[in-house]
């Protein structure tokens, strides 16, 4: 069948915008070439959550453009579509993702490749709410993350924003948990104040209890 115009363009814009985004680590100025690409192929298929959660990363992490609203609602739309992406031949644009946080494994079934997009959708939703100040919303997000991919420290971050939400007990259990789990994240409370700040996590890591 044809490709209609339209989706080449579309792919030629993505293409670009990530050839642009990952060049940014070495010239910061080409983010803004890599937004227009992107914004451009958003605008050809709005449900495309590959392009969705390269804007959500501009909008939170690049300098020039730190939007944490923005990257909340790209986040939030990248996790929703992903979530009910049954296409296989999207696992190319999984693979895509996952190489780029070392997550990618061969062994995992296209599902899970597509479940480790959607968890790190949330788990990047959940930090962007969290700095908006919407700790509950923070812990919602983070719980999904984790949902989607159990891993240590997703559960530590849950543990974060809850005891920052005032969920202290379902805080120090999650903590207690990932600390188990990777022990290594006992240290990584002393980089965070919410977590410093609570009594309890303190007697948890003095005590083990």
């Amino acid at each position: 069948l044809r490709v209609p115009d339209s989706e080449k363009e579309r792919q030629h814009s993505i293409e670009l915008g990530i050839k642009f985004f990952v060049n940014a680590a070495k010239d910061p100025d080409l983010y803004a070439d890599a937004l227009e690409e992107l914004l451009k192929a958003e605008s050809l298929m709005k449900q495309d959550y590959f392009v969705l959660h390269r804007i959500g990363c501009i909008y939170l992490h690049a300098e020039k453009y730190i939007n944490p609203e923005k990257a909340l609602e790209y986040f939030l739309r990248a996790a929703k579509y992903a979530s009910v992406e049954s296409d296989a031949h999207v696992v190319r644009l999984a693979n895509v993702l996952t190489n780029n946080f070392n997550t990618v494994n061969s062994a995992l079934s296209d599902s899970a490749k597509i479940g480790l997009l959607v968890s790190d959708s949330y788990e990047k939703a959940s930090f962007s709410a969290y700095v908006l100040g919407q700790f509950a919303n923070a812990v919602t997000y983070q719980s999904k993350a984790l949902k989607f991919n159990s891993t240590p420290q997703n559960r530590f971050l849950l543990s974060k924003y809850q005891i920052r939400n005032g969920d202290i007990a379902d805080g120090i259990q999650n903590l207690e948990r990932s600390i188990d789990d990777m022990p290594v994240l006992a240290l990584a409370c002393f980089k965070e104040i919410d977590l410093l700040n609570e009594s309890e996590v303190l007697k948890l890591i003095v005590t083990g209890k």
